[in-house]
This record gives structure tokens, C-alpha cells and sequence, in this order.
């Protein structure tokens, strides 16, 4: 299992604009779903991430599947980004190795992970 997710490359980011460059064509592709990271970036803008914010891609193949964001107390958000079977298996191979389920809400195109036994 371990080797099938270092298929995959995780980045979290320090600095807010880092994020924001890696990821403006494609959060500005989709503005409705992607609205409420926006928002919190435009607020967030030209400062450093802090204990309460998370920002991550996940990428494979030099190209960004997945766009992970978290504002504690809430739990990280996946946004599915192209290509969705890889996303997919991301999802399951790290849910698996966290001991957790995933949900895929797919009319937003987007994942979450819970307790397992619980969707």
C-alpha cells in the first residue's frame, strides 16, 4: 500500500500565494464550487499558513488531482480535479492507511473522510 501512494505526491503549503499560484487556473475554472476556498484566500492573501489552515495538492505525474483545504475545527475537503480515477484511488489507499472512510459528493466534486462506519 505504501508504495502505491508514493505514486502520489503530497504538498502542503507555508505561504498562502504558494498555493494560490499552484492552483489559480484551477480553482478559477470552477469559481461556484470553488467559492469558499477563494474566499478564504482573497482574505488570506500575502500571509503565512498558520496552525488553523491547511493547504495541499496531491499530484501524480506533475499534474494536481486533488486540491486539499482545511480551517480548523472543520475537517479537510478534497476538490477532485481532472482526473477523477486517480483522485479516487488516492482517496482509498490514504482513507485505508489513516483508518478512515471517505465520501465522494460527487455533485460537488469534492471528498471528505469520517470515522469509519460512518459515511
Amino acid at each position: 500500500m505504501l508504495n502505491s501512494l508514493m505514486n502520489f505526491v503530497w504538498k502542503q503549503y507555508r505561504y498562502v500565494d504558494d498555493f494560490v499560484n499552484a492552483t489559480r487556473e484551477i480553482l478559477m475554472f470552477d469559481k461556484f464550487q470553488n467559492s469558499i476556498i477563494l474566499k478564504v484566500l482573497l482574505t488570506e492573501k500575502g500571509k503565512q499558513v498558520d496552525e488553523n489552515m491547511r493547504l495541499v495538492t496531491v499530484s501524480k505525474d506533475n499534474k494536481i488531482v486533488l486540491i486539499g483545504f482545511q480551517t480548523l475545527p472543520h475537517q479537510m475537503l478534497y476538490y477532485i480535479q481532472g482526473d477523477e480515477k486517480s483522485a479516487k484511488r488516492f482517496a482509498e489507499l490514504y482513507a485505508k492507511r489513516i483508518g478512515k472512510q471517505f465520501k465522494n459528493r460527487k455533485k460537488l466534486n469534492r471528498l471528505s473522510f469520517g470515522a469509519i462506519g460512518r459515511a
